[in-house]
């Protein structure tokens, strides 16, 4: 949630609008509605270089507003590939690979079994289900790159 208490309904409306335009993402006006406006963006969190995979987000964002606040949730498909396809997104938010190079769903967990499969998974698990960080940087990463749609948000509201 976050609140600018000088801002009516109206004007936070319009800056999120500037926010979409500014930043190049795409509108989604059959989600949006009275209070509630969903935007989609498609991009790299992390190059393969440093997360063994080549990591690629699809999210929505809905931002509900009103006098003095805006209240950001979010849904995501995160996709990996570790051979380097280049995916794209289509106007009806499907994602595809150039020349079908294999891609698919990030895994978060693997088996402990399945490391060498999922090397850029942020946790393994052993048999009884016991998560175990295995890395750290990459979480960091993750961590960083959501934290920064609130923070740029929160400052361009705030302009």
């Amino acid at each position: 949630m976050l609140n600018f208490p000088n801002l009516k309904k109206e004007q936070i409306k319009d800056k999120i609008f500037r926010f979409i335009k500014d930043k190049n993402f795409v509108y989604k006006p059959f989600l949006s509605g009275e209070s509630r406006i969903v935007f989609r963006d498609f991009s790299f969190i992390c190059k393969k270089d440093k997360c063994k995979a080549d990591i690629v987000a699809k999210n929505f964002f809905y931002l509900d507003y009103g006098d003095g606040f805006v209240k950001l949730s979010f849904e995501n498909e995160i996709y990996s590939s570790i051979v380097g396809a280049e995916l794209s997104i289509n106007n009806n938010d499907d994602v595809a690979s150039e020349n079908n190079l294999p891609f698919g769903y990030y895994e978060f967990s693997a088996p402990y079994r399945y490391e060498e499969v999922y090397p850029e998974s942020i946790f393994t698990y052993n048999k009884s289900g016991k998560a175990t960080l295995r890395n750290q940087d990459t979480l960091k990463i993750f961590s960083d790159f959501y934290s920064q749609y609130i923070i740029d948000l929160n400052l361009f509201l705030k302009k």
